[in-house]
């Protein structure tokens, strides 16, 4: 497998040195509306706010062996050669954005800054003609909804996450991206940030998760980078985010550890290192919902940068040097 292609450092790099935000370590005790995590009635955990899963009375030992959840994907998973996704991979270097976990809508950006999305009836068939969506919208991840109707974006200043809507899979997004659903997340009119939560800088990589319930994204300022999670109930605006600070999800001067995909039992977070210049996957212990430091064990995927899985699995979407141009959307499925 050819190395990683330079798109995504090149693209953010400068960005990240140019920004400016301040991030308090202080999570705990963070009235934002977003739930911790969901544990089981009776579990007797007492650590569900201790990154390390360290906890007191009835705590998780931390010294203890990891011991992953039943999780749609396995910390053992292996991934083969790449196979081109036919008909969507442009000569220009594209980057993937997202799938769909049915399979049937695929979205991606190219470097001539226009985001692109196909539809297709089965998982078996070829995409269908790629379509575009243009407007002020930066050189970005791209996220989908699991019904493909909802198309997220990042504007072009940075500052803010729109999205697009459309009736139905086969027909065209609206040119109009709303950014009302994201107020909250804008570090231009959240005002004074509370202890732990996400804002000052700006915005990269939304990565949706199934259920429409969790946003993923990085968090970019001049000395601090790292990933944030929101939280929403029904058609209500996302939540402020709140940052990781756990070691292992966090940046390291201007390279990021980005997210790229989710499974769809919430579970399994993938994320792109650039620290160390690989695909890995993050398990939570046990959690059911989402909770941004409860993750506890880190997997390398390999070469597969941007990597997304299927609902299953046992496959995922991710880009990587390819044959039509600088850099192509691939899958591969588990040896």
């Amino acid at each position: 497998m050819k190395k990683r292609s330079s798109l995504r450092p090149v693209a953010f790099v400068a960005l990240a040195s140019a920004q400016v935000c301040v991030f308090s370590a202080a999570l705990n005790g963070c009235d934002d509306g977003i739930p911790g995590a969901l544990i089981p009635k009776d579990s007797g955990r007492s650590d569900v706010s201790n990154p390390d899963g360290a906890g007191g009375d009835g705590g998780v030992d931390a010294d203890g062996p990891f011991v992953p959840p039943a999780s749609v994907c396995s910390p053992t998973a292996k991934w083969g050669t790449g196979t081109l996704v036919p008909n969507v991979s442009t000569a220009q270097t594209d980057r993937f954005g997202a799938i769909t976990q049915d399979q049937l809508t695929i979205a991606w950006m190219n470097t001539a800054g226009t985001v692109l999305y196909a539809d297709r009836a089965a998982a078996t068939d070829p995409f269908g003609a790629p379509k575009t969506l243009t407007g002020t919208i930066a050189l970005d991840r791209v996220a989908l909804s699991a019904n493909g109707l909802t198309l997220i974006v990042v504007r072009s200043d940075r500052l803010i996450f729109a999205e697009a809507t459309r009736s139905a899979r086969g027909t065209a997004f609206g040119n109009t991206l709303d950014t009302a659903p994201f107020a909250s997340l804008d570090p231009l009119s959240s005002g004074t940030e509370d202890a732990g939560d996400a804002g000052g800088g700006s915005f990269a990589d939304p990565v949706l998760s199934n259920d429409g319930k969790f946003l993923y994204y990085s968090v970019l300022g001049g000395s601090s980078t790292t990933m944030a999670e929101s939280y929403r109930s029904g058609n209500n605006p996302w939540t402020k985010g709140r940052i990781f600070t756990i070691a292992e999800l966090t940046g390291s001067g201007n390279k990021l550890r980005r997210p790229t995909g989710l499974s769809a039992d919430n579970r399994t977070l993938f994320y792109w290192d650039e620290v160390d210049g690989v695909e890995k996957m993050a398990f939570r212990e046990d959690a059911i919902l989402a909770g941004h430091n409860v993750y506890m064990q880190f997997v390398n995927v390999g070469a597969y940068a941007g990597a997304q899985p299927a609902a299953n699995c046992q496959r995922i979407y991710y880009d990587a040097p390819g044959s039509v141009g600088a850099t192509d959307l691939f899958y591969a499925d588990t040896n």
